[in-house]
């Protein structure tokens, strides 16, 4: 069975009222749930795996349809299909999922950030929002030990590397591994060189971003680069010290320690090293 269009006075009488209320797809109103008809012909449903998750849970979402439809069909009823992320602040995020080119039924998301969310999807046609799924609330939690990780859960063998997909923001996007030694509990993570730019620049913008990061996750540091204690604390502190490592700054928390390293080899480094207490 193929997906049932709405008739040409519905379409009409929609774009009609969304144009009226100044609504584009460029930016997504505010008041879409006023502009919504009770007559909607519903055409596909927005599907997460789940709602409440903790923060770099990798949560994977999906499309799925009522009823059968063919692409060429799909794609003759929308231009474009987007998802939109919006936060507590009122910020919008979204990611296409469809255009001319390729379609996402399933995608996979890591939220970086506790907080509620609300999510739904987009059709949009003509650059006219003709389509919207109903609104999911995500619950993003920030209760482990550090990040995603409880210490008392960490696996026996080494983590290999990998990295938290960031669709919505995808030039903060992090990857991490644990130590070589299995019988020593600690994690390594690092914001990745997506657009390679600069040894120098880089390692300036990561600097940034992970003290950041770490300061609304965690709040300020205990001691920074600014303190004559830091290089003392870290040697006393640390169970585990990386060669060729200058602190920067350091975290504590009520399970683990934390530290922003620049780590010079052939290259310069930033990283973030946390182990248990």
């Amino acid at each position: 069975m193929h997906i049932k269009y709405p008739t040409l006075l519905k379409i009409f009488f929609l774009s009609l009222l969304l144009c009226l209320l100044g609504t584009g797809c460029d930016k997504y109103s505010e008041n879409w749930e006023e502009q919504e008809s009770s007559e909607k012909e519903v055409l596909f449903l927005y599907k997460p795996e789940k709602v409440e998750m903790n923060l770099l849970e990798i949560t994977d979402f999906s499309i799925v349809f009522e009823e059968s439809a063919s692409l060429a069909q799909i794609q003759e009823r929308y231009d474009r299909l987007e998802w939109v992320v919006q936060d507590e602040e009122g910020e919008q995020y979204s990611f296409t999922l469809m255009n001319a080119k390729e379609f996402t039924f399933k995608w996979g998301h890591c939220f970086y950030y506790p907080g509620t969310f609300k999510s739904y999807l987009l059709g949009v046609k003509n650059e006219r929002i003709v389509y919207q799924s109903d609104t999911v609330t995500l619950k993003i939690s920030n209760t482990k030990d550090f990040l995603r990780w409880n210490w008392n859960e960490f696996p026996d063998k080494t983590i290999s590397e990998n990295s938290f997909v960031n669709i919505l923001d995808p030039d903060f996007e992090l990857a991490y591994f644990s130590l070589d030694n299995p019988d020593q509990k600690g994690i390594c993570v690092y914001l990745l060189n997506s657009e390679q730019q600069d040894e120098d620049i880089f390692s300036q913008e990561a600097f940034r971003k992970l003290y950041n990061y770490m300061e609304e996750l965690y709040g300020e540091p205990v001691v920074d680069k600014e303190s004559a204690d830091l290089n003392t604390m870290y040697e006393a502190e640390f169970s585990y010290q990386y060669a060729d490592a200058q602190p920067l700054a350091i975290w504590k928390t009520s399970k683990s320690r934390i530290v922003l390293l620049e780590v010079q080899k052939e290259w310069k480094s930033i990283y973030l090293f946390a182990e248990p207490l």
